[in-house]
């Protein structure tokens, strides 16, 4: 995460590729979970980010769930990134999407940032970031019943 934070920090642009990454990777998210939140599915409150999930491969019966993001401050967490995206979309709040692009269209951007800023675009995928978070909870020595918990 911090290799990908000092790139978008050198560009700008990337603002809504961070934010997307920061989500993935902090709530451990599924892509097509991230691709689907509206402004009104993220509430950064003091304590925490609350995000909740309407949309979920695991969730059968259409009943949302929500994923709490403790704060931190790292240059990479979601609430600098959501602050930053809020300043410039103005989307949190609102029924407008996030992100405004298919699962596709999202798997050719990221691969396009990351080519650009000389990271090997074939040692990362949309689910890498997942993978990242399960692996940095179990260096944490998280419980393997609670990394699937936050997995959902």
């Amino acid at each position: 995460m911090r290799q990908f934070a000092a790139y978008s920090n050198a560009h700008p642009e990337n603002l809504s590729i961070m934010t997307l990454i920061s989500l993935l990777y902090h709530g451990f998210l599924r892509i097509s979970e991230a691709l689907a939140l509206t402004g009104k599915d993220i509430q950064v409150i003091p304590t925490r980010i609350e995000i909740t999930i309407n949309l979920s491969k695991t969730n059968q019966y259409g009943e949302h769930e929500v994923v709490y993001v403790c704060n931190g401050d790292q240059t990479y967490h979601p609430r600098i990134w959501l602050a930053k995206f809020k300043e410039k979309n103005n989307i949190l709040g609102t029924d407008n999407k996030l992100f405004l692009w298919s699962q596709s269209n999202a798997r050719i951007i990221l691969a396009q940032f990351f080519d650009k800023n000389k990271i090997d675009p074939t040692k990362y995928s949309t689910h890498s970031f997942r993978k990242g978070a399960a692996n940095a909870a179990a260096l944490a020595k998280i419980s393997d019943s609670k990394i699937k918990t936050m997995g959902r």
